[in-house]
């Protein structure tokens, strides 16, 4: 059911999100990414440590460490994370518990780890993958308010439908296409995304919330708004 007051607030803090990202574009495009990259990373872990508590600092502070004194091996956890938190998430849409024994906290550590790779790259990569994932939330979010049927696609989100998947994917993947990303390429980030939000729900889940936080009106956290970013932020440096 469409819900008028809802849609305001996600669509007037939205706008005021564009103008923010649009002026520090227009000062240099380098200071635009790093802005974005610190208040998703400082954001991201602040409500990750509110949901999970404080052994996720330290599993990050270690992690850090281990990337600065080997980037591969720190690269190569983020990866393996990724792919576990993958399985998770198949496991759940399969109406499985998830991956047995699966560490929330250390998980999360290397997928915000992962984000850190991202200040190294071009800003206008960084800025077009970003704009294909917020494409995906948005008309996700709007297919599935005017179009929804099929709920309960993954048990972590009983609010999100099937049609909603389907219509951030098809309209992210054209916009991801005339940007001049290649298919697979649209692919891969149409499908880390769904997977970063996925992971996202269930740590919400987990930590038995419904919101990862209250900054920003009718989205509710940082982390719920860039939860999709954490996964395409860290893979987009391989394209």
């Amino acid at each position: 059911m469409w819900n008028d007051t809802d849609f305001t607030q996600r669509a007037i803090t939205a706008l005021g999100l564009f103008v923010l990202v649009l002026s520090l574009f227009m000062v240099s495009s380098v200071v635009a990414r790093d802005v974005i990259l610190l208040i998703v990373i400082i954001g991201s872990t602040m409500e990750s440590f509110n949901l999970l508590g404080k052994s996720l600092i330290s599993e990050l502070f270690f992690i850090i460490i281990i990337g600065q004194l080997f980037p591969s091996v720190g690269a190569l956890l983020v990866g393996l994370a990724w792919i576990i938190i993958t399985l998770h998430v198949i496991n759940r849409i399969l109406g499985n518990d998830g991956v047995k024994g699966v560490d929330f906290s250390l998980m999360q550590a290397m997928a915000l780890y992962g984000v850190y790779g991202a200040f190294s790259q071009d800003p206008v990569i960084i800025f077009k993958a970003i704009i294909i994932v917020i494409s995906v939330d948005i008309f996700s979010y709007v297919g599935g308010r005017v179009l929804g049927q099929f709920y309960e696609v993954l048990p972590d989100s009983p609010g999100k439908s099937l049609e909603g998947f389907v219509s951030g994917a098809l309209v992210a993947g054209v916009i991801g296409l005339v940007q001049g990303f290649m298919f697979w390429q649209v692919l891969v980030i149409v499908l880390l995304a769904m997977i970063g939000d996925a992971w996202a729900s269930a740590i919400k889940r987990f930590a038995k919330v419904k919101d990862s936080g209250y900054i920003l009106p009718g989205h509710g956290g940082i982390l719920d708004r860039t939860d999709s970013w954490l996964p395409v932020l860290f893979l987009v440096r391989f394209f």
